[in-house]
């Protein structure tokens, strides 16, 4: 507060987010004055796949010393620069699968699970409290309504 009025902090919350990305941004957009009827793609970009051949990965399409004779004596001569890009970007493509594996779940025990929720609230408890009475947010009731500032 010592920079910053309160009316030019916008404190977000991530499940808003979750629940509607266009919701979230029209407010955003609303707070710094740009045109909230402006609708963004929203649509994932850069997914980043697993490789379907490494060899394909590591041999031809990393640079070493065999890959730029070949590139200097054979490709060149006969494949424009611009040409060539395009060719490796497509078997780039190709050689990456869409679909990523999943992570596998992290098996947590209860003991843990509860004492890591109990760090995080003995951190955080007071800063939100302070926050919404700041701001006048919720997120203490959010997130702590069963718990109370003095018995904690």
């Amino acid at each position: 507060m010592q920079y910053f009025s309160k009316q030019q902090l916008l404190i977000l919350d991530y499940d808003d987010l979750k629940l509607s990305a266009v919701g979230l941004l029209k407010k955003t957009f609303r707070f710094l004055e740009i045109d909230e009827n402006f609708t963004p793609t929203l649509a994932a970009k850069n997914i980043t796949g697993e490789l379907k051949s490494k060899f394909l990965q590591e041999k031809i399409l990393k640079k070493s010393s065999g890959r730029k004779w070949i590139v200097d004596h054979l490709i060149d001569p006969w494949l424009p620069v611009n040409k060539r890009k395009l060719l490796k970007n497509k078997i780039f493509e190709l050689n990456t699968s869409r679909q990523k594996t999943a992570v596998a779940d992290v098996a947590v025990n209860e003991e843990t699970l509860q004492k890591l929720k109990a760090r995080l609230r003995e951190l955080y408890l007071h800063d939100t409290a302070q926050l919404d009475e700041l701001l006048g947010t919720g997120f203490y009731s959010k997130w702590f309504a069963h718990n109370t500032i003095s018995n904690e």
